[in-house]
Protein backbone atom coordinates (compact mmCIF):
# COMPACT_ATOMS: atom_id res chain seq x y z
CA UNK A 1 0.00 0.00 0.00
CA UNK A 2 2.91 2.12 0.68
CA UNK A 3 4.79 1.48 -2.20
CA UNK A 4 1.33 2.69 -4.58
CA UNK A 5 0.79 5.90 -2.24
CA UNK A 6 4.55 6.59 -3.20
CA UNK A 7 4.51 5.65 -7.12
CA UNK A 8 0.87 7.78 -6.86
CA UNK A 9 2.54 10.83 -5.20
CA UNK A 10 5.53 10.50 -7.45
CA UNK A 11 3.51 10.77 -10.69
CA UNK A 12 1.63 13.80 -9.37
CA UNK A 13 4.61 15.12 -9.04
CA UNK A 14 5.79 14.40 -12.22
CA UNK A 15 2.21 15.58 -14.12
CA UNK A 16 2.92 19.37 -12.64
CA UNK A 17 6.17 20.12 -13.05
CA UNK A 18 7.26 22.25 -16.02
CA UNK A 19 8.90 20.63 -19.03
CA UNK A 20 12.01 22.98 -20.25
CA UNK A 21 11.06 21.95 -23.90
CA UNK A 22 7.61 22.74 -23.77
CA UNK A 23 8.57 26.25 -22.13
CA UNK A 24 10.82 26.70 -25.31
CA UNK A 25 7.90 26.37 -27.39
CA UNK A 26 5.93 28.85 -24.86
CA UNK A 27 8.35 31.48 -25.27
CA UNK A 28 9.65 31.40 -29.05
CA UNK A 29 5.92 31.64 -30.15
CA UNK A 30 4.34 33.75 -27.24
CA UNK A 31 6.66 35.97 -25.67
CA UNK A 32 9.44 36.33 -27.67
CA UNK A 33 7.46 38.44 -30.42
CA UNK A 34 6.99 40.76 -26.92
CA UNK A 35 10.44 40.76 -25.45
CA UNK A 36 11.98 40.91 -28.98
CA UNK A 37 14.94 38.90 -27.28
CA UNK A 38 15.95 35.11 -28.36
CA UNK A 39 15.58 32.61 -25.59
CA UNK A 40 19.09 32.17 -24.59
CA UNK A 41 19.47 35.50 -24.36
CA UNK A 42 16.61 35.88 -22.27
CA UNK A 43 16.99 33.11 -19.74
CA UNK A 44 20.50 34.26 -19.41
CA UNK A 45 19.25 37.63 -18.13
CA UNK A 46 18.45 36.15 -14.03
CA UNK A 47 19.91 33.66 -12.13
CA UNK A 48 17.54 30.48 -10.88
CA UNK A 49 16.70 32.03 -7.82
CA UNK A 50 15.57 35.62 -9.27
CA UNK A 51 13.62 33.10 -12.01
CA UNK A 52 12.01 31.21 -9.41
CA UNK A 53 11.06 34.73 -7.49
CA UNK A 54 9.50 36.11 -11.11
CA UNK A 55 7.57 33.51 -11.23
CA UNK A 56 6.26 33.09 -8.09
CA UNK A 57 2.79 34.04 -7.17
CA UNK A 58 1.68 32.88 -10.55
CA UNK A 59 4.19 34.58 -12.63
CA UNK A 60 2.73 38.28 -11.73
CA UNK A 61 6.94 39.43 -11.19
CA UNK A 62 7.71 38.04 -14.42
CA UNK A 63 4.21 39.80 -16.20
CA UNK A 64 4.70 43.00 -14.61
CA UNK A 65 8.20 43.25 -15.42
CA UNK A 66 8.04 42.10 -19.20
CA UNK A 67 4.77 43.68 -20.23
CA UNK A 68 3.29 40.57 -20.68
CA UNK A 69 -0.88 41.33 -20.91
CA UNK A 70 -2.99 39.45 -18.49
CA UNK A 71 -4.80 35.89 -20.14
CA UNK A 72 -2.26 35.67 -22.23
CA UNK A 73 -0.29 32.73 -20.47
CA UNK A 74 -1.84 29.94 -18.52
CA UNK A 75 -0.99 28.30 -15.14
CA UNK A 76 0.00 25.67 -17.17
CA UNK A 77 2.29 27.63 -19.72
CA UNK A 78 3.63 29.80 -17.26
CA UNK A 79 5.07 26.09 -14.93
CA UNK A 80 6.56 25.45 -18.46
CA UNK A 81 8.11 29.04 -18.58
CA UNK A 82 9.65 28.88 -14.99
CA UNK A 83 11.50 25.67 -15.84
CA UNK A 84 12.42 26.97 -19.43
CA UNK A 85 13.74 29.77 -17.55
CA UNK A 86 15.41 28.06 -14.65
CA UNK A 87 16.95 25.40 -16.87
CA UNK A 88 18.56 28.11 -18.88
CA UNK A 89 19.27 30.74 -15.86
CA UNK A 90 22.49 32.59 -16.21
CA UNK A 91 23.89 30.53 -13.10
CA UNK A 92 22.61 27.18 -14.57
CA UNK A 93 25.82 24.85 -16.52
CA UNK A 94 23.34 24.29 -19.37
CA UNK A 95 24.68 25.84 -22.09
CA UNK A 96 22.19 26.41 -24.73
CA UNK A 97 23.04 25.30 -28.33
CA UNK A 98 22.04 27.63 -31.27
CA UNK A 99 19.70 25.18 -32.91
CA UNK A 100 17.70 24.69 -29.80
CA UNK A 101 16.75 28.46 -29.18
Amino acid sequence: MKRILLAFLLLTQLAFAGDPHKGQIFYRYVVSPITDMRGDAFTKTHTKAEWETLMSKEGKGFLTAYNIPQGTLDAEALEHLRAFFIHYAKDSDVVAVCEEL
